[in-house]
């Protein structure tokens, strides 16, 4: 019987179907959780909700291929499962990758869904605490690489988006002429409803290519223009 079967669990050993799927998939969403909070505070395509089902989805593809099978059946391998998840994956990673604006984006985005679900397919073979160990590492990756671009001043792309009462795009160029960050394109038209208070008001975009250090310094000058409202940025990657 189906309910009968015991799941195995790294810290648990083998348990109750129910218990250890419960684990299995308390796990799948806290890791998908916790990565895509990660790129939700750093304004990537997929976010919260798209990391948690890409874990959780890979859980229980290899969770469930794991317990259709028959041990008195030779030729029966799990890890077909796990390899077209691989394949599957693939497909959303390559669609989280755009070209436009001057620039490639969504890289790091395409890596991080797919290591979520290689983290989702450990958890469904039954090793949630080494995916756990693992997901403390892609999130210490996200994190701590971007503080390694402020300490050795590495050039990176910068997505600048601009609020304003009016156009600024003209002054917005001459400030550029006098810091130290490269622009790669600037364009400007007037923002969704629900992003400002009046119709009245301007949305710039601008990337440019700077470190830490310049990219900050630009920041203070364009938040002294007057009609700036508000001022966001992001790397590009």
């Amino acid at each position: 019987m189906f309910f009968g079967h015991k799941i195995g669990i790294d810290f648990l050993g083998e348990v109750s179907l129910v218990l250890g799927l419960s684990v299995q998939v308390g796990a799948a969403v806290f890791i998908g959780f916790v990565i895509g909070l990660n790129r939700e505070l750093n304004n990537k395509a997929a976010g919260i909700k798209t990391n948690i089902m890409i874990c959780l989805g890979a859980t229980i593809y290899t969770s469930l291929s794991l317990l259709n099978i028959d041990p008195s059946l030779p030729g029966q391998d799990p890890n077909r499962m796990a390899a077209q998840i691989v394949s599957g994956i693939g497909f959303l990673g390559a669609g989280a990758i755009m070209r436009g604006d001057g620039h490639i984006s969504g890289l790091t985005t395409a890596a991080t869904i797919w290591v979520v679900a290689a983290l989702g397919v450990a958890i469904g073979f039954g090793y949630p605490t080494v995916s756990l160990v693992c997901a403390v590492v892609v999130i210490s990756i996200l994190v701590g690489t971007n503080r390694i671009y402020s300490i050795f001043l590495i050039n990176k792309n910068y997505k600048v988006k601009i609020i304003s009462e009016s156009s600024v795009s003209s002054i917005i160029k001459g400030v550029i002429l006098n810091s130290n960050v490269e622009l790669i394109k600037v364009f400007e038209n007037k923002p969704d409803d629900e992003e400002t208070e009046s119709d009245n008001y301007r949305k710039t975009k601008i990337i440019v290519e700077a470190n830490n250090k310049t990219i900050k310094s630009f920041i203070r000058l364009i938040k002294k223009i007057k009609t700036i409202k508000k001022v966001d940025y992001y790397i590009i990657d």
